[in-house]
C-alpha cells in the first residue's frame, strides 16, 4: 500500500496486486467529524455512489471498485471536515495484464491518476 493523500484525518492509500487488481481505500479521522461522498463509474460494475455523514477511522471505503475485481473508470471524492476543510479529488483508474489487446500488450499493472484540490 502506498499513501496517495493524507490530511485532516483523511487517508487515501492504494496498491496493485499480482493480477493487476487495483485497490484504493479511504479511511477517516478518529472522531466522527468528517463527511465523505464518492461517486463514479466503472467499466465492469457500472455507476456507484457512497455517502458517509459520520466518516471516521472505522469507515473504510473503496472509491474505485464496485465489483471487487479488475476495474477501470473514474470518479470524484469530496471530503469535508467540521472545521471547514474540503478536499475534492477527481480521479481515474485503470489496469492492464499481459495479453490485454486494449493496451497492445504494453501496460501491465494498475494506475490511479487525477488531481486533488484541498483547502
Amino acid at each position: 500500500m502506498q499513501t496517495i493523500f493524507s490530511a485532516n484525518g483523511l487517508t487515501v492509500v492504494g496498491s496493485c496486486d499480482s493480477s493487476s487488481n487495483i485497490t484504493v481505500d479511504a479511511t477517516g479521522p478518529v472522531a466522527d467529524n468528517g463527511e465523505l461522498r464518492i461517486q463514479g463509474d466503472t467499466a465492469t460494475g457500472g455507476p456507484f455512489f457512497k455517502n458517509y455523514a459520520g466518516f471516521n477511522s472505522a469507515s473504510i471505503v473503496s472509491p474505485v471498485s464496485a465489483d471487487g475485481g479488475h476495474s477501470e473508470g473514474s470518479g470524484q471524492l469530496v471530503y469535508a471536515t467540521a472545521d471547514g476543510h474540503v478536499l475534492t479529488l477527481d480521479y481515474g483508474f485503470d489496469w492492464g495484464t499481459v495479453g490485454n489487446a486494449t493496451y497492445h500488450n504494453t501496460f501491465v499493472g494498475c494506475t490511479l491518476y487525477g488531481k486533488a484540490v484541498y483547502s
